[in-house]
């Protein structure tokens, strides 16, 4: 759609795609922003860069409603460093989505995925 509001047309190709895999991403989180379209998705280990890392994308949406990854494309990898400085790894993080205040970006929401556990966490956002 030209958009957000529809109408929409259903395309038959993959809107994020490698070529090497039917689903190198997952939990996509859309919002538009001064004229242009964003997707934060969850990239499955080794797609769009980032090594073996499972990591939080950033994508633009092209006019002819291509996604292409940003500039700055990693938002977030596997490890979070908390307040007190500790650095931990997680088995995942998953669900990106941004919270919004009065039109402007809050936090980053992710679900986070340990060895015997899972929670979110919410990143302030600068």
């Amino acid at each position: 759609s030209k958009s957000p509001l529809g109408p929409f047309k259903k395309e038959m190709k993959p809107c994020f795609s490698t070529g090497l895999d039917a689903l190198p991403v997952e939990d996509p989180y859309l919002w538009t922003q001064d004229g242009k379209v964003y997707a934060l998705v969850k990239c499955r280990r080794g797609f769009f860069g980032n090594g073996n890392e499972i990591s939080i994308k950033l994508f633009e949406m092209k006019k002819d409603s291509e996604w292409v990854l940003s500039a700055a494309p990693v938002v977030l990898g596997q490890s979070i460093e908390w307040e007190s400085g500790k650095t931990e790894k997680f088995s995942s993080v998953e669900r990106p989505q941004i919270y919004f205040e009065n039109g402007k970006m809050v936090a980053l929401c992710v679900a986070v995925v340990t060895k015997n556990n899972m929670f979110n966490v919410q990143i302030p956002l600068k």
